[in-house]
């Protein structure tokens, strides 16, 4: 009779083991879950925006980066300074982006291109016989990972400083 006692006692503690490591790893799970649920919230929340423009009027050669230096706000964005000395937005949050540009020039037959990594994404067009102002622009959503860089380049152009050139660049999620 005795070891069927201690036979019992044996069973009832072992089940009792693995009831609490079963209880532990569930707990485990869930935290787990939990801080990766959390991190994916913390992601698609993340402010980043960013509306700048092109300072003084200016007229850009061939292969010239529009320098929108004269940043009017900004959030969520640690690289001002390589943005306002390069013209390149170098992306530190990945995630679904909105890039819009308004290029205000007197040049005919005036182009400007939006670069992803490197590559024309985008091109804006204006023509016209004679020698009036008049504005161009792009607006894009975009997916963009960690380093991919975005900037202007013009075909040689003179374009207007001030409110009228202007980017802005904001993550939606």
């Amino acid at each position: 009779m005795w070891n069927n006692i201690e036979s019992y006692q044996i069973r009832k503690n072992n089940t009792l083991g693995d009831i609490e490591n079963s209880i532990l790893e569930a707990r485990r799970s869930a935290n787990e879950t939990y801080r990766n649920l959390q991190n994916k919230i913390n992601t698609n929340t993340e402010n980043v925006a960013m509306t700048a423009f092109l300072p003084s009027d200016v007229r850009l050669i061939v292969g010239s980066l529009v320098q929108f230096s004269d940043v009017k706000f900004s959030a969520g964005m640690g690289n001002m300074i390589v943005f306002k000395r390069t013209g390149k937005f170098i992306c530190e949050k990945e995630g679904l982006y909105i890039i819009s540009v308004t290029i205000l020039t007197v040049t005919n037959a005036g182009e400007f291109y939006l670069y992803v990594n490197g590559s024309i994404f985008a091109t804006s067009y204006k023509y016209q016989s004679n020698a009036w102002w008049s504005s161009s622009s792009i607006i894009i959503s975009l997916e963009l990972q960690v380093n991919d860089s975005v900037w202007i380049q013009t075909n040689g152009i003179q374009v207007r400083g001030g409110s009228y050139s202007h980017l802005t660049i904001v993550k939606l999620k």
